[in-house]
């Protein structure tokens, strides 16, 4: 037997070998940019006219043109810069009160070229990638977010668990690129103005109002979540009419049912200001811009972490880390 499986595991080294052999990255190979938009259908859940049409369509292009300018993109090794864009309509758009304008949405696709049994092979399956939101303020956030489940039943539930799943605990902010402009650890870039926060915080007595109405609407089906509701509506008890007006922040006591404490620390839980977009602007106005990395996150590697073989990673990395922040700036309609 352990004969067999030594056997088994040289031949699976050696299949390996063989793979790398066959698969060679060609840093030096001169890329080529596209861009195309994607009719998804959300014009129509938008309502969009054809001259909104026109102008947003127009807008999306105009933005892949400006990031075309950055030297990675312009002057691709390597890879294809793949850029597709689209109108974006979150979920449940008209329930989240803090939605204004029209959504959208550019993926940039690093694809590495490499050869594979002699032939230009280029990596089209799920490619490293980043996204350029627009007007989308769930972006904002990546794993941060509470989460609540809904029930297709109830729509009353379904909103109190959206609600409730609008709420983060805050990420860390690790500089500041340029005015409006901040880099955060979870590897998003947001672009706002800077008349109005775009994220506020949240009060106990908000998330405890919603979590208890969340329990209640819960054991209308199944009564079990009472046990659940009596131990949120205890911890409220316990708190004065002073307290419940604070803020809330991240829970780190494991005695504490709830995900939520009045203990300050770096984790205050917030929400996205439900007054930040300025709606009496066009919808088509872009007031606020993420830039999201949809792959490997980056926050604490360095450019020299990446090798030869991570090609489309190593671009990836190398245009977030050398975009233009007041380039992104001047994107906004809102100055």
């Amino acid at each position: 037997m352990m004969k067999a499986a030594l056997i088994a595991i040289l031949f699976q080294l050696h299949l390996t070998a063989a793979a790398q052999d066959e698969n060679v990255v060609m840093p030096d190979k001169k890329g080529t940019w596209s861009y195309n938009f994607r009719n998804d259908g959300y014009e129509k859940e938008f309502k969009m006219t054809a001259a909104e049409s026109t102008l947003f369509k127009q807008k999306l292009f105009s933005i892949s043109e400006t990031l075309h300018l950055t030297p990675v993109l312009a002057k691709p090794l390597g890879f294809d810069p793949n850029i597709y864009s689209r109108v974006f309509h979150p979920f449940n758009y008209a329930w989240h009160k803090q939605y204004f304008g029209i959504a959208g949405e550019l993926n940039i696709e690093f694809c590495t070229w490499f050869k594979y049994q002699g032939k230009e092979v280029k990596q089209t399956i799920e490619p490293p990638a980043c996204a350029l939101m627009l007007n989308d303020t769930h972006s904002t956030v990546g794993p941060e977010y509470l989460s609540y489940r809904s029930d297709g039943y109830n729509e009353e539930l379904n909103r109190t668990a959206l609600a409730l799943s609008d709420f983060f605990s805050k990420p860390r902010k690790v500089k500041d690129l340029a005015p409006g402009v901040t880099l955060y650890d979870n590897d998003i870039i947001i672009v706002a103005n800077e008349i109005k926060p775009y994220w506020i915080p949240v009060s106990l007595k908000e998330y405890y109002g919603l979590t208890l109405r969340y329990y209640e609407l819960l054991m209308l089906n199944d009564p079990g979540n009472k046990i659940v509701y009596d131990i949120f509506k205890k911890e409220q008890d316990a708190l004065s009419e002073e307290q419940l007006k604070g803020p809330a922040y991240r829970n780190g006591d494991p005695n504490i049912m709830s995900e939520i404490s009045q203990v300050p620390n770096e984790l205050p839980i917030m929400k996205f200001n439900p007054d930040y977009f300025n709606r009496k602007l066009p919808r088509t106005d872009v007031q606020l811009i993420t830039l999201t990395n949809k792959s490997l996150p980056f926050f604490g590697k360095e450019e020299t972490d990446f090798t030869a073989k991570d090609m489309g990673l190593l671009r990836l990395y190398q245009f977030m880390h050398s975009v233009d922040a007041n380039q992104l700036r001047s994107l906004l309609d809102i100055k």
